[in-house]
C-alpha cells in the first residue's frame, strides 16, 4: 500500500515539474509577440468595393484610389545655356490640394502601365528621364496611409543591370 502511495506520488510529481518546465519555456503561450489579429469587419468604398482591416492597430485598409483622386503636373523649366540637361518641375494634385514634388532631370510622363508598370503597393506614379537614367516619384501605401517617394532609374549597361528603387520619402499626404 506505501509502494503503491510513493509510486502514484512520484507519477504526480514528474508530470507537475513537466508541465512547470514546459511552462517556463513558453510553449503554452497563446499568442506570439507581435502578432495582431483583426476582427473581420469590411468598410464599403465610394467605388462599391470593400476593404478589410489590418496592420497592428488594425485600422481599416484605404479604399482603391481612382485616377480622378490624383493629376500630375510636369512644367519644364527654361535652360539657361545650351549644354545643360531639360529639368521639369513636378507638381501632384490629390483631393484638390496641390502638393510640390520638386524639379528634376529630363522630361517626365505618368506611369500608365504600358511602358512602365507601377512597383507593389505603388498607387500612382511618374517618371523623370534623361540620357539613360533618372527618378521614379511614386505615391505609395504604408501603414494606411499614403506617401510620396522619390527613387533612382538606371538603365544599365551590358555587364550591370538597371536599378528602380531605392526610394526615400519626400512627404505625406494628408487624408
Amino acid at each position: 500500500m506505501i509502494n503503491k502511495f510513493i509510486i502514484i506520488l512520484l507519477f504526480i510529481l514528474i508530470v507537475v515539474g513537466g508541465i512547470s518546465y514546459l511552462n517556463s519555456t513558453g510553449i503554452f503561450k497563446k499568442s506570439s509577440p507581435g502578432v495582431v489579429a483583426c476582427t473581420m469587419e469590411a468598410k464599403i468604398c465610394p467605388d462599391g468595393s470593400a476593404v478589410g482591416r489590418t496592420g497592428p492597430n488594425c485600422e481599416f485598409a484605404l479604399c482603391p484610389q481612382s485616377k480622378t483622386d490624383f493629376s500630375w503636373k510636369f512644367t519644364e523649366v527654361e535652360s539657361k545655356n545650351e549644354i545643360d540637361p531639360p529639368q521639369t518641375t513636378v507638381g501632384l494634385k490629390y483631393n484638390g490640394t496641390d502638393y510640390p514634388v520638386g524639379t528634376y532631370e529630363g522630361g517626365c510622363f505618368e506611369i500608365d502601365g504600358e511602358r512602365w508598370k507601377l512597383l507593389f503597393e505603388e498607387k500612382y506614379g511618374a517618371i523623370c528621364y534623361f540620357a539613360g537614367g533618372g527618378t521614379e516619384i511614386g505615391v505609395f501605401e504604408e501603414e494606411g496611409n499614403l506617401v510620396v517617394k522619390k527613387g533612382v532609374l538606371d538603365e544599365g549597361d551590358a555587364e550591370t543591370p538597371g536599378v528602380r528603387g531605392n526610394f526615400e520619402l519626400l512627404f505625406r499626404l494628408e487624408k
